[in-house]
Order: structure tokens, then sequence, then C-alpha cells
């Protein structure tokens, strides 16, 4: 990508015709097993991801777990530095983040599991978050794979800005601001307050369908056809 970019920018006379891809989705979470949700009248939020990334809004993930301790939130992925193989951040800032997860009495640090039982697991979720500093963030809030995942199991995301899904509300629920997030606890706060409403069987259905239309076996298809046309 970044080649063509370079190219594209050194030749902006090129005549290149442009065709957006949504992330795909691997078969893992499109025929996740069903599993039967934890009857413990607790409402369970997933994240996942490496935890030892800088661009983390640890400041407001963690005010978000303080005013909410009657929820559980479930992470799943890299919080030690031998668990990831993609590199994070060791800093002194960084080990109280996870010091202060590992803390907090409604956290469950999964670590890291294989794609098949992440996928399974993600099932039983009520609810997603998604909680990045965009001003640090590497992709600046354009788009993360694992919102495909999460729009996979029909629960709602609850989300800092994301500029993919601007026009996709029912898709992800995320702040309006680019520089900060400091409407998302509030917004965390409305949506798991009306679970039932964003948790409704069409909307569930909605989500299902637009990730699942974006598995990777469609994906093929789609690039072919692009393909094809434009030869």
């Amino acid at each position: 990508f970044s080649i063509t970019r370079e190219i594209l920018e050194k030749y902006p006379h090129l005549n290149v015709p442009k065709h957006f891809l949504h992330h795909g989705l691997a078969d893992e979470f499109k025929n996740a097993e069903t599993v039967t949700k934890i009857e413990d009248g607790e409402i369970r939020i997933g994240l996942s991801g490496n935890w030892l990334r800088i661009d983390i809004d640890t400041k407001c993930l963690l005010q978000i777990i303080r005013e909410n301790e009657n929820i559980i939130f479930e992470f799943w992925g890299s919080y030690q530095t031998k668990q990831s193989n993609i590199g994070g951040g060791t800093d002194k800032e960084v080990a109280q983040f996870i010091t202060q997860l590992q803390q907090s009495k409604n956290v469950i640090l999964h670590g890291v599991v294989h794609p098949k039982q992440l996928a399974i697991e993600f099932q039983r979720i009520d609810g997603f978050l998604i909680c990045y500093d965009i001003l640090k963030d590497q992709s600046k809030g354009t788009n993360y794979h694992k919102v495909m995942e999460y729009i996979s199991t029909g629960k709602v995301i609850i989300a800092n800005n994301i500029t993919t899904y601007n026009q996709l509300p029912n898709l992800v629920m995320m702040i309006k601001e680019r520089d900060n997030n400091k409407q998302l606890p509030k917004l965390f706060s409305e949506v798991v307050a009306n679970l039932s409403h964003y948790n409704q069987a069409k909307f569930q259905q909605e989500r299902m369908e637009f990730a699942y239309d974006n598995a990777y076996s469609n994906k093929i298809k789609k690039i072919e056809k692009i393909l094809n046309k434009d030869e």
C-alpha cells in the first residue's frame, strides 16, 4: 500500500481507478460456535488487542472501568511483553496501566488466545469497547481490523471516532470528536443503560449480515469482479 501511495503522490496525473474494501472477516468469526451466555446478571463488555500499545487512551479507558463497577470488562490480547509478537510500549506509563487493569476487580485479563477460541468467547459478550487516542493512533482513527470481528457477533460497539463507520451508525456507536475522547465515558454509560435497544434483533441482524458480506471468501469474489471490470 505504501508503495502505491508514494507512486500516486509522485505522479498525480495517473488515472488509477480506486476501490474501497472494508477489512475482511476470517472464517473463525463467520462460523463461530454459539455459546450459552453466562447467566450471572452481569453485563460483559469485550475488548481485544495489544494492551502494550502506546496509542491506547488509558486515562479514558480506566475512567470507564472505574465508573462502571457493576460491569465486567473482559480483555483478550497481549498484556505482557512475552505475549506480544508485534511489539508495544514498555515504559512506566504502560506498566502502570497494566497494573491498574490487574488490580481492577471488574476486569478479566485472558491474555492471548487462538482466533477460533476468541471468536467463540466473543459470542457471550453483551457489547464491545474501543478506546484509542486518535492523536497517537497509527491509523489516525480511520479503521481497526477488530471492528469487523466485533460486528460479526451482532452486539453493539462503543468507540472513539472511526471515520470508516461514520456513515454507518447502526454498526458502531461512536463519539463525534476527532481530537479527544471526553464524551466517550458518557456515551458508554448511555449505551449500556439501554442495551436491550441497541442489541435488539434487527440491529444484530444488520451487523452480522454486514460482517458476513465482508468475509474473506466474498472479498476474493469482489476483487475478481473489480479486476475483470477494469481490464
